[in-house]
């Protein structure tokens, strides 16, 4: 776990053999329901890109690109502020790992998934062998409260298996 994506090394992590990242969106790039990079990431978010390409980039969202997000308006218009690919698809996450094989052209298991979900994020990227890495929450301002609660009870049942030395 780590406080958020600007203690990531992506030079290390291409170098150990990372061919991509997927980030989720809200909360991990980005405010929720905000479309602009979060001020303190973009710099990382910017060095990601350099480093793996922005073909190698993308956001896995359970908002844009999903069956929600009615034409891809919100893909669209998060690709143009983000400078990366919007995965679309037909199902959340955990669920959708054909547009990332799409993408990506592989099967997942050289990839990075970021995000600040375990039971979405987390669990997506270890369903299809890719390697994990779970951000804090970049802010409580406009989180909608069913996010909020579920967060609460994974990270208190996380906790829990973490005491019982559960990894």
């Amino acid at each position: 776990r780590v406080r958020d994506i600007s203690e990531l090394d992506f030079a290390e992590l291409r170098e150990a053999g990372c061919h991509g990242v997927i980030f989720d969106k809200d909360n991990t790039l980005t405010a929720p329901y905000s479309d602009e990079v979060h001020p303190r990431l973009a710099g990382s978010l910017r060095r990601c890109v350099e480093t793996f390409g922005a073909e190698r980039v993308a956001v896995l969202s359970n908002s844009a690109g999903t069956p929600d997000d009615p034409g891809g308006v919100a893909a669209d218009a998060l690709e143009a502020a983000l400078g990366v690919h919007v995965l679309r698809r037909r199902h959340k996450k955990p669920r959708g790992i054909e547009s990332v094989q799409r993408h990506f052209q592989c099967d997942g298991t050289a990839l990075l998934m970021v995000g600040d979900r375990y039971l979405t994020d987390v669990v997506f990227g270890n369903l299809h062998g890719m390697l994990t890495v779970h951000t804090q929450q970049l802010t409580t301002e406009g989180d909608n409260r069913v996010a909020q609660a579920m967060r609460r009870a994974e990270d208190w049942l996380v906790a829990r298996y973490v005491r019982r030395g559960v990894r």
